[in-house]
């Protein structure tokens, strides 16, 4: 193990969640408790002056992290609270996240969300998604030690609400097309089965003093707000003022026919009328709710001497009103809630990072601060970026591919800067296309700026004018990875996305490719940007005609060298060739000096907790100026200086 120090250096930005689950959790006036999912759970003890990570105890049985998917609290003993995560069971805490206790794992482990009995702090229900057949609903009678499976079967669980008048009554939202609310009144023994209003409902927000009067968010390509009067068995359609993107409602504690609700990028919006209409307030303005915009809100519970608290979580972070919504104040420090996809150093030596569920990409100025240069993209482009690269001979020339949701699918657009981010274009590419998911890495060919690649699931695109438009070459295979010879731009190496597919190369810019090695390993290394994701890591081994990449023999002698299961990242010292690192999960951070032949443990403790990514991007950066100092990014960024 390594002495090296491993710091948490990502940006102070990111959104908290609570679309399915809560989002804000009080406990008091001033302590809040919130969910950033990948980039983990963040508290604050001074109303929001300054955030910390709040997961001690909250690892797996292999040492890390999990992925927290959202947060539920016990009404009557605020103090508890409990995680769910993904696919790694639901953990407690009786401190407000001071410390955890034991993840506990139902039989069915595709959690989704969780609700607490306002009544009693014992009671836990959980939902899970379906994986075939159906998903499920559990209940915990002794505080999430133990669970019982109910009756209900679930096709896609939108979220659980107990009522705050009645402790055995909870309602359970089904979306997608067939959205269902279905209601017991004994605590889960039976259900009735009521139609939603509209297609794709979310989760149901209940009076907290009205016994039968509810709230539902439904509709796809644009979301309403419905409300109910008579426990669900019908709706009608209120939220006049409202914007298309719904994500969350809050009640005021005091008054609850004030009701807030977080509307994207347009904003947090606030009705006087019981939630008949609805009008936009004005204290954020657009640079706070660049990229997703207000994706959560909460109020503190206070007397009428003393008005509520109103947070509201945007891309850059959480903020606060302590005047009712007239005016915010950022509350932005020490919460570095980023969901990482990708990183890379420009070549003024400045790291870049590429996040998703925020506010875009961010731009090193200095130790752990950051300026965002994403404000200037479209807000629904800022919210997914999932690759970057920067020009080698331009410290200002950026492309950066952004996943773009649409009417029915989610597809991609490549944006290019020249100037630093001050404003973006959008790329031309060579065919239109919707893919259901898209993955991407981006490069610029070292020796020629004007050459750009991007691999993903939607196949090959090639630039020949620095990132302005695009051609589409290869089609019907899925790309996971891409490196350039430093000294060839028609020269170029990509990993396929399947575990047997291995590596393909090119000669001749995209055109054609050949398949190397024959391991059925997938591995991928570039002295300028080497990376692997899942895959196993092969050996450097230069071979004649072939200066840059080489398959190893014996890989998996090499491969028992490492602990972990998974490349997360690796990268080559650009002033040592045959000194390599990998970002391991399941096992940290480790550096060979011998081309792969032999692995030493630089830091098994913080890189191994902050390892966990059952899916999505990650990234791993030696700064070419400091080749000591390593940046891995996954929920947020941590830095890592080589002893």
């Amino acid at each position: 193990m390594g002495s090296g120090p491993v710091l948490d250096v990502g940006p102070e930005a990111g959104s908290v969640f609570g679309y399915d689950n809560q989002g804000f959790l009080f406990h008091g006036r001033n302590e809040v408790l919130v969910s950033t999912v990948r980039a983990g759970i963040y508290k604050t003890v001074n109303g929001g002056q300054n955030w910390v990570r709040s997961q001690r105890g909250l690892l797996n049985g292999r040492g890390m992290e999990p992925w927290i998917r959202g947060l539920c609290q016990a009404r009557s003993a605020p103090q508890i609270a409990y995680a769910v995560t993904f696919q790694e069971g639901i953990a407690r805490t009786e401190d407000f996240g001071e410390t955890w206790g034991p993840l506990i794992l139902p039989t069915d482990p595709n959690l989704a969300g969780c609700e607490v009995q306002p009544f009693n702090p014992e009671v836990v229900y959980l939902s899970t998604q379906a994986t075939g057949t159906f998903g499920a609903l559990f209940k915990s009678a002794d505080g999430g030690r133990s669970f019982t499976r109910l009756g209900l079967q679930l096709v896609s669980p939108s979220g659980i609400s107990a009522a705050l008048t009645d402790p055995k009554r909870i309602y359970v939202v089904e979306g997608f097309e067939s959205g269902r609310l279905y209601v017991s009144s004994d605590g889960g023994l039976s259900f009735r089965s009521f139609q939603s209003p509209d297609y794709y409902p979310s989760k149901a927000y209940l009076h907290p003093a009205e016994e039968n009067t509810l709230f539902l968010f439904a509709g796809f390509v644009q979301q309403w707000l419905f409300r109910s009067t008579d426990g669900g068995a019908s709706f009608t359609r209120v939220g006049a003022g409202l914007p298309w993107t719904l994500n969350a409602l809050e009640f005021d504690p005091n008054n609850p026919s004030v009701i807030y609700v977080a509307g994207g990028g347009d904003g947090l919006f606030r009705s006087i009328d019981g939630g008949l209409t609805f009008e936009r307030l004005t204290g954020l303005g657009e640079a706070e709710l660049a990229g997703i915009g207000a994706s959560a809100v909460g109020l503190t519970a206070e007397d009428v001497e003393n008005p509520p608290l109103l947070y509201v979580s945007a891309g850059l972070g959480p903020s606060r009103s302590d005047d009712g919504g007239v005016t915010f104040s950022p509350i932005h420090t020490g919460f570095r809630g980023t969901t990482v996809s990708d990183l890379t150093i420009d070549v003024a030596g400045r790291l870049l990072v590429a996040t998703q569920d925020s506010a875009g990409v961010f731009r090193s100025i200095g130790p752990g601060e950051y300026q965002n240069i994403g404000e200037t993209l479209p807000n629904d482009a800022a919210a997914y970026v999932v690759a970057v690269a920067a020009a080698p001979d331009n410290p200002e020339l950026y492309a950066v591919t952004v996943t773009l949701i649409n009417d029915v699918n989610q597809g991609i657009a490549i944006f290019r800067t020249a100037n630093g981010g001050r404003s973006w274009s959008r790329a031309q590419l060579g065919a239109s296309f919707i893919l259901p998911f898209t993955r991407a890495r981006m490069t610029f060919a070292p020796s020629d700026a004007s050459r750009v690649y991007m691999v993903g699931n939607a196949g090959l695109f090639r630039s020949d004018d620095g990132g302005e438009s695009f051609e589409r070459l290869g089609r019907g295979f899925s790309l996971a990875s891409i490196a350039v010879d430093p000294h060839n731009p028609d020269v170029l190496y990509v990993g396929r996305s399947n575990l047997t597919a291995g590596v393909l190369r090119s000669v001749d810019g995209g055109q054609t490719f050949e398949q190397l090695g024959g391991t059925g390993e997938r591995c991928l290394r570039d002295r300028s940007r080497p990376e692997a994701s899942r895959g196993h890591l092969c050996r450097f081994v230069q071979q004649p005609g072939d200066p840059i990449f080489g398959w190893g023999r014996d890989v998996r002698a090499r491969r028992r060298r490492l602990t972990g299961d998974r490349v997360l990242g690796l990268a080559v010292d650009p002033g040592q060739p045959m000194r390599l690192f990998a970002w391991m999960r399941a096992g940290g951070l480790f550096r060979s000096d011998d081309g792969a032949d032999s692995w030493i443990a630089l830091d098994t403790d913080e890189a191994l907790r902050r390892s966990t990514a059952q899916y999505g991007l990650t990234g791993l950066a030696i700064d070419p100026s400091d080749p000591e100092r390593i940046y891995m990014g996954n929920g947020s960024v941590l830095q890592f200086i080589n002893p």
